[in-house]
């Protein structure tokens, strides 16, 4: 969190989807497989105007598009967790690539190999799973689609244990109308669920599930001009909404003592429209406008 920003207002884009729970086993690691990663650009001011939709900070996070000429695999086997990605051509056409990765932990097992009483009896443990599909429709015409998931459990010795998970998805098709002229289409999902299973070890009928969760699609398009090398002109609009469901509690039993009930859920649409001029004046001066 970038100047003592609220979670909510450091916004984390992977492929141009928002997450909304950006880390794995209490904070400890990310939720983005590092294998994985092609590119990260941080903002910590001066945000560009087409990342409108938080006030502290941008992440930026590009994964890779699969090698063009062989297949590379790589990994890596640790004490808490080990993870996988495969990468490279399909097999027609080598213009056309792919990349695909895990990861999985067993701190489980580790916890229960401990001495100590608290955490025996606690479950701690995640996998996430991401892959991307890259086409080269022309010489100027680039498509690629991204796809996550992810899921964490745990419960510290209690009788709540909490399983959260994250969906992203992506599209964005990169068009060169010109030498100067660029078009972006970016649609984008997202949905980050939280349960938790409440049960009663005395009493069974008293079982319960709290759920909640969010989702994100938006439409994104943009026109990016360069008049020269050292100017560059950023257009375009973007439609977003947003369906979140607060809280729905659901019994665990067919006969229960709970009563099931739900919060009311909640929508909303946000219509944005964007522009950013940049010049560089030197070598060690640039100048922006945007709206």
């Amino acid at each position: 969190n970038v100047r003592g920003g609220n979670t909510d207002q450091n916004l984390v884009l992977l492929d141009g989807s928002p997450v909304f729970n950006t880390t794995h086993l209490f904070g400890f690691f990310s939720m983005i497989n590092p294998d994985a990663v092609k590119d990260v650009t941080l903002y910590k001011g001066g945000i560009p105007p087409e990342y409108g939709e938080r006030i502290s900070s941008v992440m930026n996070v590009q994964l890779k598009e699969g090698r063009a000429k062989n297949i590379g695999i790589n990994g890596g086997i640790g004490l808490i967790n080990s993870r996988l990605t495969i990468e490279g051509p399909f097999a027609k056409k080598k213009k056309n690539t792919f990349m695909i990765g895990g990861r999985s932990t067993y701190s489980d097992w580790l916890l229960q190999q401990t001495k100590n009483a608290t955490f025996m009896n606690s479950v701690a443990h995640f996998y996430d799973v991401n892959g991307t599909a890259n086409f080269e429709l022309g010489p100027k015409n680039h498509l690629k689609l991204t796809g996550y998931f992810s899921s964490d459990v745990f419960n510290l010795n209690s009788n709540s244990l909490y399983n959260y998970s994250n969906t992203l998805g992506a599209l964005n098709w990169k068009l060169n109308l010109s030498e100067k002229l660029v078009s972006n289409l970016s649609l984008a999902y997202s949905k980050y669920d939280l349960n938790m299973d409440q049960k009663d070890p005395v009493l069974p009928v008293d079982d319960y599930t709290l759920k909640s969760n969010i989702q994100y699609g938006s439409l994104k398009y943009s026109i990016s001009l360069y008049p020269t090398d050292k100017h560059r002109i950023i257009t375009g609009f973007q439609t977003i909404g947003y369906w979140i469901i607060p809280g729905k509690i659901v019994p665990a039993q067919i006969i229960t003592n709970v009563a099931e009930s739900s919060l009311r859920s909640e929508q909303s649409t946000e219509m944005v429209v964007f522009a950013d001029d940049n010049f560089d004046l030197r070598e060690k001066l640039s100048f922006n406008l945007g709206l």
